[in-house]
């Protein structure tokens, strides 16, 4: 055989334990930024096609009528104020380009459930911390 010692079941465990934990955050990686795509996309056609132009006097009961039927379906992640927070994520971030990079980087609690710092349209204000590529969100202080 080689001259490569076997390895001990200690340090296989641990090398094997590794391994799924990197592959398990990947792929919840992964999931958490296709789903945020998915409710955004979500979040646009309800823009559209329910609160735009003629439709938006009833798109609000209408919303209350999809999330009944879509939580019936596809459960309680697609209840009424669950579509309405996609709804307001697609109208505070209307470009696909920037929802792709935010999904990529942040979650879709992170996106939707922590009310930071405004700008004049109503989205959270998000910046690049110092050169490190990553992006915060903007801390409101107090302004004197």
């Amino acid at each position: 055989m080689s001259g490569v010692p076997a390895p001990t079941s200690t340090s296989l465990h641990a090398e094997l334990r590794a391994l799924i934990a990197s592959s398990r955050q990947r792929l919840a990686g992964a999931v958490n930024a296709e789903l945020t795509r998915l409710y955004w996309s979500i979040g646009q056609r309800l823009d559209a096609q329910v609160l735009g132009g003629e439709r938006a006097s009833y798109g609000l009961a209408l919303l209350d009528q999809l999330g009944q039927q879509l939580s019936q379906e596809f459960g309680r992640g697609f209840e009424a104020r669950n579509l309405r927070r996609m709804l307001k994520f697609a109208q505070a971030f209307p470009d696909a380009g920037i929802v792709s990079t935010l999904s990529a980087k942040l979650s879709w609690s992170h996106l939707v459930g922590h009310r930071g710092p405004q700008d004049t349209t109503g989205a959270p204000v998000l910046c690049h911390a110092g050169g490190t590529g990553r992006l915060e969100r903007a801390r409101a202080g107090p302004t004197d």
